[in-house]
């Protein structure tokens, strides 16, 4: 898992140019996987609005914050603090937590990705949307 991630946090920062301008290393890894996960997150959540639950795009949207939830607890692992991030010190305070979070982040969007009906599909995103506001709470400055 630890090779396949580390290809995956290659091509995330490849792919992210410009991004978040003049942050390198490990933060800007972070904030890139994690700007991912948001814009995957406001797709499904545009979708939801809308009422056009479409059966093939929002799974793939899903396994796209579920594939980077699972990276989580390996790029937050390096405590690297460039002064741009919005990550708070209270990450590696209470790791557990945090690490609990992104763990449920990923089960929630397994359980999108499952959605069969429109219903199905709000309610799973509503419960995926409160993991977030947990973490961004706890976790991340304003």
């Amino acid at each position: 898992m630890r090779a396949t991630g580390s290809v995956l946090l290659i091509a995330l920062s490849a792919g992210m140019a410009l991004a978040h301008s003049g942050v390198t290393g490990p933060t800007k890894v972070r904030m890139d996987l994690m700007s991912e996960i948001g814009d995957a997150t406001k797709a499904l959540g545009r979708m939801a609005k809308s009422g056009t639950f479409d059966a093939a795009k929002a799974p793939a949207l899903a396994h796209i914050i579920a594939t980077h939830a699972a990276l989580i607890d390996a790029v937050f692992e390096d405590q690297h603090m460039h002064p741009k991030t919005e990550a708070l010190p209270a990450i590696w305070q209470n790791w557990q937590r945090f690490s609990d979070l992104g763990h449920d982040l990923r089960l929630k969007a397994d359980a999108v990705a499952a959605a069969q009906t429109p219903g199905t599909f709000k309610a799973t995103l509503k419960a995926l949307g409160e993991d977030c506001k947990s973490c961004h709470r706890d976790f991340r400055k304003d």
